[in-house]
């Protein structure tokens, strides 16, 4: 664990929130998350910390988003894919109605283009126009931030002039999600979400609608560019196809390259001349040339295919790619491919891999909470050692891992660590069959999105636990807890070395009880024990805390007084035993009158040595319990 602990310390909660989003979207299969370029040479605690933005999304979203990517690629229409988006994601965020309006060529003009709403009256319908300039949907799309409108009513109020507005209460909404459309710098158009409930969206829902955001962009341009490309004459479909971002291949329906832009000659390092030469299963890493012809024929029954592969750069380099293309059956049938230099990301990808294996395998278990508790990442070693799957545990509250008699400490805990940044403490969880895993804590606060997390590392000290409770055992007595013969010697022996240097006096007193034979063959050996407990407690309200009271088996016990003036000392307190044993003592609805007979024996009147004063107090004690019992003895003398 301390290794992790100090790669934890050199990380910035950015890159924490950057390796987190990687590692949901690993288990979800999205594999295009962001890196920081210095990621790779930052210690496991740093990439742990990364972590932190797996709370910002969920496994629902991912699913259909991941389905929206999906139907992006294959090539759907604008309108197919509204569609699809209006009818599944009513169960993750809230809306009644989506509207998506798109600029014009000159930015001045924005137009409905595509509407669904449950309203009985639709009031702002496809095809409603108005200019955007000096609005603040100008503001929106210029600047590229989303707005949160919960009060349309408020709102309209204070902008009595907006007509749309105006339009949109009346079909009885009252909360508005308004999204900037945008791909590769260039301003799109804009997408609303609109609700009937106010304050119906919160800061929690802008990751879920601007990925929506962000797929619709990627679908309206790739449309657009289709249509331009059917559309416009060859020299303004060259001038926009060598301008993408993205290489783009024309390919015909053999498989040779008929067109590139000048984005693909980058990625290969080939000139324009060189790839127009070229096959594509000249350019292939993956597939033999065999297996591109069936590729191929494949495309072509489909009409369209995204996919995975390698291709050889001409200075001999492999590099990843992702190719998204579409088969178009015009002029003998082309392909429109589309080419993204994806080996970074794989890269990327390969390292979280490797990293969350390693969080896996690590001895520690390591969770993420958020500040209400909920476990939002956990690793499997975490998994392992509590009985439950990843599943399980995910959305799990840490209330439900604590023994029920530590449940009330949690809270003060978290506020401990919101207060200082930082806790280390002891707890008990409970696996999934019940049983008792003593852990130790170690937590430290995060805060990612302006939410504070919760990261901790988790270490089983049962081992350290049941060694210490040898530990215990092997110098203390089990029934009553007071220290057993063998720590008594030890204590005795440093008393005696202080008495020594310092020229003190010290004194043992040994006490047996009277008559206990009787009460553990007339009650019982359970009574017995009560009563030997009782004993203990009253002895140590008898004598100093620097004093040592032990048991040495069955009904003794000896007190160690390490600090006396003279021998009355030594029955000064022997006398308050007497009294304090004395006292009334109800067991079993019985009252049982408790007496004892208690040897003294001094240093250095009596020995010198530890097991001397031991065995003359004990014959001190003999001698005393002779005369009569409940007496004090002392080496010659009754009292």
């Amino acid at each position: 664990m301390g290794v992790v602990m100090s790669a934890a310390d050199n990380a910035d909660d950015k890159d924490v929130a950057q390796y987190l989003a990687a590692i949901r979207a690993m288990q979800q299969g999205n594999f295009s998350p962001v890196f920081p370029a210095e990621a790779e040479s930052n210690p496991l605690w740093g990439e742990l910390r990364k972590l932190a933005t797996i709370l910002e999304q969920r496994c629902d979203e991912g699913a259909l988003l991941q389905g929206i990517m999906h139907e992006v690629a294959s090539g759907l229409l604008v309108d197919d894919v509204m569609d699809r988006i209006y009818d599944r994601f009513h169960s993750i965020i809230p809306y009644n109605r989506i509207a998506l309006a798109l600029l014009s060529e000159d930015q001045q003009t924005l137009s409905v283009y595509w509407l669904r709403s449950d309203a009985e009256e639709v009031q702002l319908n496809r095809g409603h126009s108005a200019s955007i300039v000096n609005s603040s949907l100008q503001q929106i799309i210029t600047t590229g931030q989303p707005r949160i409108l919960n009060d349309l009513v408020a709102y309209l109020e204070q902008h009595p002039d907006s007509h749309a507005t105006r339009l949109i209460v009346e079909e009885g909404m009252r909360s508005n999600f308004t999204c900037p459309l945008s791909i590769n710098g260039k301003h799109i158009g804009i997408l609303f979400f609109t609700s009937r409930e106010k304050n119906a969206y919160q800061n929690i829902h802008q990751q879920i609608f601007m990925q929506i955001a962000e797929q619709v962009s990627i679908m309206v341009d790739k449309q657009c560019l289709a249509r331009k490309l059917r559309e416009n004459e060859e020299e303004r479909y060259k001038s926009i196809v060598r301008t993408a971002l993205d290489g783009f291949w024309l390919v015909d329906a053999q498989g040779y390259l008929r067109d590139v832009n000048d984005a693909a000659c980058e990625l290969l390092g080939y000139s324009r001349e060189e790839l127009l030469s070229m096959h594509i299963s000249d350019l292939e890493n993956v597939e033999t040339p065999e297996d591109t012809a069936r590729h191929i024929e494949q495309i072509i029954e489909c009409g369209s295919d995204r996919f995975e592969t390698r291709h050889r750069c001409k200075d001999g380099r492999i590099i990843d790619v992702e190719v998204s293309t579409n088969f178009v059956t015009s002029n003998g049938g082309n392909f429109f491919a589309f080419l993204r230099d994806i080996t970074a990301r794989k890269r990327a990808e390969e390292d979280v891999r490797v990293k969350v294996m390693l969080l896996d395998n690590v001895n520690d278990s390591v969770f993420m909470v958020s500040r209400q508790g909920d476990i939002c990442y956990v690793n499997q070693t975490a998994c392992r050692a509590r009985g439950y799957t990843q599943q399980e545990m995910l959305g799990m509250n840490v209330r439900v891992l604590n023994d029920p008699e530590n449940v009330a400490l949690i809270q003060p805990r978290m506020d401990e660590m919101l207060l200082r940044g930082e806790a280390i403490f002891e707890t008990v969880h409970l696996r999934k069959d019940g049983s008792a895993l003593p852990v130790e804590i170690n937590a430290r606060i995060l805060e990612s999105g302006g939410e504070n997390f919760f990261l901790s590392v988790a270490r089983d000290i049962t081992d350290k636990k049941l060694a210490a409770e040898h530990a215990h055992l092997a110098y203390h007595d089990p029934l009553t807890g007071l220290p057993n013969r063998r720590r008594l010697v030890e204590r005795i022996e440093h008393a005696l070395t202080q008495a020594r240097r310092h020229q003190r006096l010290l004194a043992l007193l040994f006490l047996d009880l009277d008559y206990f034979k009787e009460i553990n063959d007339t009650l019982g050996h359970d009574a017995g024990d009560a009563v030997l407990i009782v004993v203990a407690q009253r002895i140590a309200r008898c004598v100093r805390q620097d004093d040592t009271l032990s048991r040495l088996g069955g009904d003794e016990f000896v007190v160690l007084l390490s600090e006396i003036v003279d021998a009355n000392d030594a029955r000064s307190v022997a006398e308050k035993i007497k009294a304090e044993l004395a006292l009334p003592f109800c067991l079993g609805g019985k009252t049982l009158a408790l007496s004892g007979s208690i040897g003294i024996s001094l240093y250095p009147e009596d020995g010198t040595e530890a097991q001397v004063l031991i065995s003359r107090a004990d014959a001190a004690m003999y001698q005393a319990k002779r005369t009569g019992k409940n007496r004090i003895g002392l080496q010659g003398e009754n009292v």
